[in-house]
């Protein structure tokens, strides 16, 4: 009775052929997914909880696939490396999911990603899982899981939400980890761009130290003194080119009490490549203290920080993009030998600056940004915003 039940709900699905979305699970005696040789414009089957093994169809018929809850250890994910593979592109064929591969966003927590629960508390889901260039997953909701993908040596980009994973010794192009306990970078040769999202980040930059990484988003900081973590990666001196942190805060934490304290630049020594900073909006006055180490600095945005004092930025001559919005800042000098100097004195290259929102009477500093020659005056003054 329930192998004929089994036959006709699989033929009933075969006669949808227009759905995108389908959930099964829990319906135990449903042990094949061939109706998908019909219905082939899902982007979205959860089959957790049934009697399904063999998936190797979706290499084929699920084309489309950008979402998918697996059935445990049931599901030999080896067979259907194809289908992960494509999985992150297909993110963004369904107008719902919002694909932090396409607009370097937010990633969906639940649409667009591989969810794997309950895998018998084993971490070696992905043991043979040696084909895989791209993978997007999250584990359960209950709990974090672990799995070891150590032996994923053609992984390139990788989305992770709600799980601890031991990387492989390749050179990502692409990692978004999102609420996630730890990645651990150890054997991990390079990332080319790292976003990291509401996470405690300060586990995973301990392994990170021999890492090459050449960008870094924190959108969410959970972490004290992330900054002292960042410096620690001894591994990306020569390569770090852009560092990003931001709390937005009126989103997430409206008690200053729940505010985290990044820390500051002081043990930023040998960063020859780092050219662009974002640490705007959290509200650390202290954060630009050592900003004056990373001599080869471009770009630098520190808005909205209760900053008072930014003498330290005479030093920094190669700046393009300076971004000083809304803090506490009144004086536009610096103190050398007894002489009051401009800090921009030396800015020749500054096309854009922003000091809206401050408490500066005296503008006089700004003089020598009329005298740079070589430069388009037109541009650079067009760009420089202040008001009191």
């Amino acid at each position: 009775m329930e192998e004929d039940s089994d036959i006709y709900f699989r033929y009933v699905l075969s006669t949808l052929t227009g759905l995108k979305k389908l959930s099964v699970g829990k319906i135990s005696n449903l042990t094949k997914i061939d109706f998908l040789n019909t219905v082939q414009n899902l982007s979205e089957l959860d089959y957790r909880g049934t009697g399904v093994e063999d998936v190797t169809i979706l290499n084929t018929n699920g084309l489309r696939i950008g979402t998918l809850f697996t059935n445990g250890a049931k599901t030999d994910l080896s067979t259907i490396q194809e289908t992960l593979n494509r999985m992150i592109n297909n993110r963004g064929l369904d107008e719902n999911l919002n694909c932090a591969w396409r607009d370097e966003g937010y990633n969906n927590t639940f649409n667009g990603m591989l969810h794997i629960e309950n895998y018998n508390g084993s971490n070696d889901a992905f043991a043979n899982c040696t084909s895989l260039d791209s993978l997007a997953i999250s584990g359960s909701l209950e709990g974090a899981q672990n799995f070891d993908l150590s032996n994923c040596n053609d992984l390139k980009n990788m989305n992770a939400s709600r799980c601890s994973l031991v990387l492989p010794s390749v050179n990502f192009e692409k990692i978004f980890y999102y609420g996630n306990d730890c990645l651990d970078f150890s054997k991990t040769i390079s990332v080319s761009y790292l976003d990291a999202s509401e996470v405690n980040l300060n586990k995973s930059l301990e392994t990170m130290t021999d890492c090459r990484v050449t960008a870094i988003t924190n959108r969410v900081v959970r972490s004290d003194g992330v900054l002292d973590g960042y410096a620690k990666l001894t591994g990306s001196r020569t390569t770090l080119k852009r560092l990003q942190g931001q709390h937005q805060k009126d989103n997430y934490y409206g008690d200053p009490s729940n505010w985290y304290n990044e820390g500051n630049f002081s043990n930023f020594v040998g960063f020859t490549a780092l050219e662009t900073i974002y640490f705007a909006n959290v509200h650390n006055p202290d954060i630009i203290t050592g900003i004056e180490n990373i001599t080869n600095l471009k770009i630098l945005n520190l808005r909205v920080n209760e900053i008072t004092n930014i003498s330290n930025l005479h030093s920094l001559n190669l700046m393009e993009e300076l971004y000083l919005g809304d803090n506490k800042i009144s004086d536009l000098y610096y103190n050398e030998d007894g002489e009051s100097r401009s800090i921009f004195e030396n800015m020749s290259h500054l096309k854009v600056l922003e000091l809206n929102n401050n408490q500066i009477e005296d503008l006089s500093a700004l003089k020598p940004l009329l005298n740079f020659k070589g430069q388009d005056r037109k541009t650079s003054f067009k760009n420089i915003k202040f008001n009191r």
